[in-house]
């Protein structure tokens, strides 16, 4: 299964220059010019990755990050925040990493880079839908298991053929009916 890669970049050519590095490498690319338009797509399910870039008009990348963020059905979606400030810069890296971003690149970016942080973010998401599935299984496991003790206790006290309640249980109420009744005697 080919992993999907959203690109959102409101300049064009970086658009048609990401999507050609990860295409190549057999991404299924898909691309959105704008925050609200990736919004659109990731609606549409089936993204295993976004790069986004930190700067574009009216909705910005960390706009675009935190409503992601938000949303249960996209939490665990890396996104990669990309930057046209070509050096490290704490303000942006903070930024991004506080609103959940995955990772930060800075253009111009180098394939050399941008392949291994991609494949990383994916291992990420592959290692979280794993968690998620397989806490779903055990939460299942618990469930039937608390069914099947609830039908042990049942049947501890009645019998299975008739579901009338069984000599043990008979037995049982017998003696707490003659300590009630003794106590009750005394206090007469």
């Amino acid at each position: 299964m080919t992993a999907r890669v959203l690109i959102v970049d409101d300049i064009p050519t970086n658009l048609k220059l990401l999507e050609a590095r990860l295409a190549a490498e057999y991404f299924d690319v898909v691309t959105a010019a704008s925050g609200p338009e990736a919004l659109e797509i990731c609606e549409s399910g089936g993204i295993d990755v976004v790069l986004l870039d930190v700067m574009m008009p009216g909705m910005d990348g960390y706009e675009m990050c935190r409503i992601t963020k938000q949303n249960p059905v996209w939490l665990d979606i890396p996104v990669i925040m990309i930057t046209a400030n070509a050096t490290w810069q704490d303000d942006i890296a903070r930024i991004s990493i506080d609103i959940g971003a995955t990772d930060i690149m800075f253009k111009p970016i180098r394939r050399a880079e941008l392949i291994p942080r991609v494949i990383s973010a994916l291992s990420l998401k592959k290692e979280r839908d794993l968690r998620i599935r397989r806490e779903h299984e055990l939460e299942n496991e618990l469930a039937e298991r608390k069914i099947i003790e609830a039908r042990l206790q049942y049947l501890v006290v009645h019998d299975d053929l008739t579901g009338l309640s069984n000599r043990r249980r008979l037995e049982k109420e017998l003696e707490h009916e003659i300590i009630e009744s003794r106590a009750h005697e005394k206090h007469s």
